[in-house]
């Protein structure tokens, strides 16, 4: 069997000193890792372990670690992975950064560049709204300078501006690259209902055909707890509870969104664990993870 695990956090470079990253360590990644080899013994041929340096790394035999930097080498590491072998489940926990820096300015520039325009718009008048948008974003396109591995950006400089841009959701790689592979995605907010969660997970399946998704929310994550739901999207027996009502239940609870306006048709989901430690977490994963192998067809 040969794995595929994401973890820790990514680092977007504004200047050879200063990146941008979150406070991801790779410590569920790693008791994952290590759950899925105690769990499936000498079956276990490969971990491949793709995370950032300085995230924690299990000490396993069968680990390949590939340390990456940034939103675009972890999408490298991850297409030659995917392109090379099979690999029969990605977990998918890392936490990658939604935007990257694309540009850096400052305050200064951009109002001296905005003058001139609205000096050429008082002579010429005010364009259209898409005219007017394209303006602006050259503007700010034009003031900034690429991010630079070269150049140290000046400690002098008062009023420094960072222009990000979003990022690709890197889970979709996995089945578009390997579509019988088992995948296990994550969906973290902050301070929500758990229906609301509960449906923030469901467009994660959505969006990218997972398996499995764990939801979990920053509130109920402390240095001692970190409670998760784990969601199975493989099944859909009988018993379902319907959107919106109270989901705080046993595992084996059913999950069975309502429709929303253009979002469309989400999967029902199985609430197959519901945990309040990290370990715990990483045991439920594994578990699942290698059930469900069982009854994947490779072929």
């Amino acid at each position: 069997m040969r794995f595929l695990i994401t973890a820790g956090g990514t680092t977007e470079l504004i200047d050879p000193v200063r990146r941008i990253t979150n406070s991801a360590t790779g410590q569920l990644g790693s008791l994952i890792a290590a759950s899925l080899a105690a769990a499936g013994g000498q079956e276990v041929e490969r971990i491949h372990y793709v995370c950032e340096r300085g995230a924690v790394v299990p000490e396993l035999d069968c680990l390949d670690l590939v340390t990456v930097r940034g939103v675009n080498q972890t999408a490298e590491a991850m297409r030659r992975l995917l392109s090379s072998e099979p690999i029969d489940a990605v977990i998918h926990s890392m936490a990658v950064s939604d935007y990257t820096v694309s540009g850096v300015t400052t305050r200064h520039e951009i109002s001296g560049r905005l003058a001139q325009l609205a000096g050429r718009w008082a002579a010429s008048g005010v364009p259209d709204e898409a005219q007017r948008d394209m303006e602006l974003n050259a503007v700010l396109n034009g003031s900034a300078q690429a991010p630079s591995e070269e150049v140290k950006l000046s400690s002098g400089l008062t009023d420094l501006v960072l222009l990000m841009a979003q990022t690709p959701k890197l889970i979709s790689l996995v089945k578009t690259l390997q579509p019988s592979t088992v995948l296990v995605g994550f969906k973290l907010l902050n301070g929500v209902s758990e229906a609301e969660l509960l449906r923030a997970a469901g467009r994660v399946q959505q969006q990218n055909s997972c398996d499995f998704v764990l939801a979990n929310d920053m509130t109920a994550i402390t240095a001692t707890q970190h409670k998760a739901l784990l969601l199975d999207y493989g099944r859909a027996p009988e018993g379902m509870l319907a959107d919106g009502q109270a989901a705080e239940s046993l595992p084996g609870t059913v999950w069975k969104p309502s429709a929303s306006p253009g979002s469309g048709a989400q999967a029902t989901a199985e609430i197959i664990g519901r945990y309040e430690t990290k370990q715990q977490i990483a045991d439920g994963i594994a578990q699942a993870v290698l059930t469900r192998m069982k009854n994947v067809d490779r072929r």
